[in-house]
């Protein structure tokens, strides 16, 4: 009879709200479960807990997901458990739909068992194996399920509402009308991260939905290679581990609201623990073809965000130990001509993009001159001091932030070092030291310890220590389900799927510009980034300071706002304020009415201005 009890949750995923659709839905159960128990004892098929077809079960799971969703997200029911729950409706419906496909994984599996054996001229169905398109596709679901419920840049959610993406997006969809960064529209996030924005708007122009996808495919990299790195260790059967990755590195406030530049540069640091991982297995140094790799991740993570090469340090000062240890220091010498090939590779593109719109000097001021502007300080003893302070902060928010990843990162060298796996320690070590000084050293900011998420699968090697030796059967669907299920409770992000366009600032402003009838409408941001206005009406900035920067004290930028305040160089100004106060009137504009809205990090009053 435990037929019917792991039915159970499968009746409640597929059946509606209503009482036809419930007792329509009961009769089927019950007539499924009489046949389940008819075809049992014909066949002799006996219930495990261990999911034999994870790839059959996982996509139907996934359509009982959707299938409850679509009938359930706007009930009385779940509006009174999420309020109870404290949490979004939508947030609150999703996390229900998982727990039920995960309770349901093992009765729907045991269904399939049952009807190939229906059709199978054996009693029991043939030994599943894991291949490789299988773990791909599972990878591939895990990474487009944790990057659609989490990243609101994805259609889930009206818009990403962080001002950095927004920033670096209305560059980035410049770039394809002709402006170049740095010299016409300025930013301080590096140029292939614009670049990157550039694809994602050529997607969509006027959403974050190109990044989405872009988000989707980096996510997978990241974990199909972690996935890879586990493959040294352990068997193949351990890819249940990789939801679990995905959910302690994706859940922590270190994420904000996606598309950040440590997110893109995530696999590619994955691929040089992958790297040197491999080596360790091998006892060899990586392959021409893996150091050339080496090279363009490396100028890829520069042309991203240079505070993260420390990791490379770390990783060539373990690579030296390696060769000379294995007396092959010369072809140590071989392979960093091929990482500087790399390095040109990546390198020359970039420099040659600039250097054909005159526009040279300007990358390097901006995004090296007043990055480093920062850190400077009048004496050594002030530097030594603002450093060290650095390091202390960062340590804090990184464990308040982002506490998953600070857990398994220390307990993934901690395995190392229990496990008495002497070379993976010091390769651990220094890879994870060198990125975390270059990180901190010049700041500390809720989003940098995002990218220490690359160590967190050797945190989780405990877990295959405890599969190794209790052998619990395949727990692939069990383990996304699960991760799903919590990603759903414990995402900062998933509150705001249940916001709606027309309730927000972004598409209220919009609605003002379109009815204002100007072609080519301007907009200008005064003492805070870009809010989203830019994306959500499709505009693009006619100045080089269209809005505020962190970090930066540019009496060029200063001199420029005034005097567009002052002549009207634009058609309207907003300005962002956490009280009702309205700014002081500018000369060229009239205060025309204001918007409440929020933000990443605060909730406030958001004015505008037209032109006189």
């Amino acid at each position: 009879m435990i037929i019917f009890l792991l039915e159970l949750p499968v009746l409640f995923l597929f059946s509606g709200k209503g009482k036809t659709d419930l007792i329509l839905s009961f009769g089927f159960y019950l007539l499924l479960c009489l046949l389940f128990l008819f075809i049992q004892r014909k066949k002799s098929c006996k219930f495990t807990f261990e999911i034999k077809y994870p790839l059959v079960t996982l996509i139907i799971c996934l359509l009982a997901v959707v299938t409850f969703y679509m009938r359930w997200n706007t009930s009385g029911r779940i509006i009174s458990i999420a309020a109870i729950l404290s949490k979004g409706v939508k947030q609150t419906c999703l996390f229900i739909a998982f727990v039920l496909a995960s309770i349901s994984a093992f009765g729907i599996d045991y269904a399939v068992q049952i009807i190939i054996s229906f059709f199978s001229k054996s009693n029991l169905p043939g030994k599943n194996s894991v291949s490789e398109i299988a773990v791909s596709f599972y990878i591939f679901i895990t990474s487009f399920l944790v990057i659609t419920l989490n990243s609101t840049c994805s259609p889930l959610y009206p818009i990403n509402r962080w001002a950095d993406p927004n920033t670096t997006f209305t560059v980035g969809k410049a770039v394809l009308k002709g402006y170049v960064p740095y010299r016409d529209l300025y930013e301080l996030k590096g140029p292939l991260f614009i670049f990157l924005h550039t694809i994602g708007s050529a997607i969509s122009f006027d959403s974050f939905h190109g990044i989405w996808l872009l988000e989707v495919l980096f996510c997978f990299a990241f974990l199909f290679i972690s996935y890879k790195t586990l493959c040294f260790y352990f068997s193949k059967q351990n890819v249940f581990l990789i939801p679990l990755t995905a959910f302690a590195v994706f859940i922590g406030i270190a994420f904000r609201t996606g598309d950040s530049a440590e997110e893109f540069c995530l696999p590619l640091l994955m691929f040089g623990l992958y790297t040197g991982c491999k080596s360790i297995y091998e006892q060899k140094l990586p392959s021409r073809l893996e150091f050339f790799l080496i090279g363009i991740t490396s100028a890829c993570v520069f042309w991203i965000k240079y505070s993260m090469v420390g990791f490379y340090l770390g990783w060539i000062l373990f690579l030296i130990i390696l060769s000379v240890r294995n007396n092959q220091f010369m072809k140590l010498i071989e392979g960093a001509v091929f990482i500087v090939f790399g390095l040109i590779s990546a390198t020359v593109p970039v420099i040659l993009y600039f250097a054909a719109n005159d526009s040279l000097p300007v990358l390097f001021e901006t995004y090296f001159g007043n990055n480093f502007a920062s850190m400077q300080r009048n004496n050594l003893s002030n530097l030594i001091k603002f450093t060290f302070n650095n390091f202390y902060h960062g340590f804090l928010e990184y464990w308040q932030y982002s506490p998953s990843v600070f857990i398994l990162a220390l307990a993934g060298i901690l395995w190392a070092l229990i496990q008495r796996k002497r070379e993976t320690f010091f390769f651990l070590i220094t890879t994870y030291l060198g990125t975390y000084i270059t990180v901190y050293i010049r700041g500390y900011l809720p989003y940098y310890p995002f990218i220490l998420g690359a160590f967190s699968i050797f945190g989780l090697f405990w877990l295959s220590e405890l599969h190794k030796k209790r052998t619990p059967g395949n727990l692939s669907v069990f383990s996304l389900f699960i991760s799903l299920a919590a990603l759903c409770i414990f995402s900062h992000n998933m509150f705001w799927a249940d916001s709606k366009k027309e309730e927000l600032m972004q598409f209220k402003m919009k609605e003002v510009i379109d009815q204002s009838g100007i072609e080519n409408p301007t907009l200008f941001y005064y003492g805070t980034l870009d809010l989203g206005i830019n994306t959500t009406a499709g505009t693009i900035p006619n100045m080089r300071y269209f809005c505020g920067f962190n970090n930066i004290n540019i009496q060029e930028s200063i001199e420029e706002q005034a005097n567009c305040l002052n002549e009207g160089c634009v058609d309207f100004v907003t300005a962002f304020t956490i009280y009702p106060d309205i700014y002081p009137e500018f000369p060229a504009y009239e205060h025309a009415g204001w918007f409440i809205g929020p933000t990443d990090t605060s909730y406030g009053y958001f004015h505008y201005y037209t032109r006189k």
